[in-house]
């Protein structure tokens, strides 16, 4: 990944744009403050694809397991799931407290 100031990303910002959509390859941008990556628009699309099938993979899992019994569930299987639903509610409720 090619790394830049952003003084120079800002003065050869056009040239990156183009190198961006050939190349497919990052940019990583940095300053005193902060860094960030700069990709080209398709791959951002797929990129964001991705994530919003994983999202749904993970949605149809979740309501898979929810309409589970729990004697059908493999052994254990049922601790696993008590202990992600009792730290999400745990965290849930520590924020709304704050």
């Amino acid at each position: 990944m090619t790394t830049l100031t952003a003084t120079e990303a800002r003065r050869r910002l056009c040239a990156f744009l183009d190198a961006l959509a050939e190349s497919h390859e990052p940019i990583q941008i940095t300053s005193k403050r902060h860094t960030a990556v700069l990709i080209s628009e398709a791959d951002g699309a797929r990129s964001r694809n991705a994530l919003s099938q994983f999202d749904l993979g993970m949605r149809a899992s979740i309501r898979r397991g929810l309409k589970t019994p729990v004697e059908k569930m493999p052994s254990k299987a049922w601790l696993v799931t008590w202990r992600i639903v009792y730290t999400s509610q745990a965290r849930f409720d520590a924020f709304q407290n704050e």
